[in-house]
């Protein structure tokens, strides 16, 4: 959690402006709170507080400056949410910070050399290279080379303790850091590459992995600051395709270096990236029905972008079932498959119906099926074919055919 205190104002939308010494907190799941105490009551926060009581949307804009560095602080959509009376501290007034949190420490110009360091959430891997921590030296690094530029990926300081607590709880951590250099003039490509690798990792790890703080140094120096209260999903401790651990060796910097272009050239024609964020859903397993139609949600969802995909290269195929639309796409990839996998409509049917599982079916071969399935069909959509992933059904890694 990252702490921030200063003086600021909130200038809310129809209401006017109120000053105030601020306590800003960012959790590790990427809340952020705006805390405004007043020493006493007034007629302005009275005013706003029956605002709020009155089922009106108090929203406003905030800035200010840091206690300990006089930077430059603000967001721009911030909403009242709950409030604190006690006649002897004053008032408390709370607000939810729904959108990007930005701290200027110092300039930054176009031509600047800067570190982007991007903190992700729920993304565990094995280490390969050594960094020194202090008086330490720690193998907790991978790199991989996209689009020309050396993308590093490294854990948090407190890592292992962060892993015990993750695995333990399943909730949402901020585990590791991405980093990429470049100019600060870059710094759309460089958000495109770092969004396009976000969702490379997700799937790698079977995990919604997002950014929740942007920090970008200048000559070692912290310059900027972003945090982000973004989505995030609670973390999926069950086996993952891409084995991250001391055991896969290499195959997460491997995967990642794969799929990258074709994740860049596919993304937009097979929705991928609401596609993941299906399959990472899918994944959570709460209740094993609910699980395997969120996975026929993702199926269906790819294979809904197959007519426009089809039309665009001028090829004619028979799209009008489920069984010949997943013919078509499993055929166009070179996904290998049985029969019997086809008839995972029949189970989504009766438990569309039924709200169960059909009788004569195990529920858990039927959950595992159509994740298996996806697991093979997202990985050779992004050139993964012929590479070891984990086969969910036989519970082994074997080579992707």
């Amino acid at each position: 959690m990252r702490q921030i205190t200063g003086f600021g104002k909130v200038n809310i939308d129809g209401f006017g402006e109120l000053e105030s010494a601020y306590v800003l907190k960012f959790e590790n799941d990427g809340k952020t709170t705006l805390f405004f105490d007043f020493e006493s009551f007034t007629i302005e926060t009275m005013k706003l507080i029956d605002k709020m009581q009155g089922d009106e949307l108090v929203i406003g804009q905030f800035s200010g400056t840091t206690e300990k560095s006089d930077t430059a602080i603000e967001a721009s959509h911030v909403v009242l949410t709950k409030f604190d009376m006690d006649s002897q501290k004053g008032i408390r007034l709370e607000f939810q910070v729904n959108y990007p949190l930005i701290i200027y420490y110092e300039s930054l110009n176009p031509q600047d050399e800067v570190e982007i360091r991007y903190g992700l959430t729920n993304f565990f891997f094995f280490g390969h290279e050594t960094t020194r921590r202090g008086n330490r030296f720690s193998r907790d690094t991978i790199s991989i080379n996209i689009e020309k530029r050396e993308i590093r990926f490294t854990h948090l300081e407190n890592y292992q303790e962060i892993e015990h607590q993750l695995r333990e709880r399943k909730d949402v951590q901020i585990t590791s850091e991405m980093i990429i250099n470049g100019n600060y003039s870059e710094l759309a490509d460089i958000e495109e590459i770092a969004n396009n690798i976000k969702w490379t990792c997700s799937l790698a790890s079977a995990n919604y992995v997002t950014d929740l703080y942007q920090d970008i140094y200048k000559n070692g120096r912290l310059a900027k600051t972003i945090l982000k209260p973004s989505k995030t999903y609670p973390y999926i401790s069950r086996s993952s395709a891409i084995d991250a651990s001391i055991r896969g060796g290499d195959e997460l910097r491997s995967f990642l270096t794969i799929t990258y272009p074709r994740f860049t050239e596919l993304k937009e024609e097979l929705g991928l990236e609401i596609v993941i964020e299906y399959y990472i859903s899918s994944r959570l397993g709460i209740i094993l029905e609910i699980g395997f139609l969120l996975g026929m949600i993702t199926l269906e969802c790819i294979e809904s972008y197959l007519s426009s995909y089809f039309k665009s290269r001028g090829i004619a195929k028979d799209l009008s079932n489920f069984k010949s639309k997943t013919r078509a796409l499993l055929d166009e990839f070179g996904v290998s498959y049985k029969e019997d996998e086809l008839e995972i409509k029949d189970t989504r049917d009766k438990i569309v119906h039924t709200g169960r599982f059909p009788s004569e079916r195990n529920p858990y071969e039927e959950y595992t099926k159509i994740i298996n399935l996806l697991d093979r069909v997202l990985l050779i959509i992004l050139g993964y074919k012929g590479n070891m992933y984990y086969n969910l059904n036989s519970r082994a890694k074997e080579i992707l055919i």
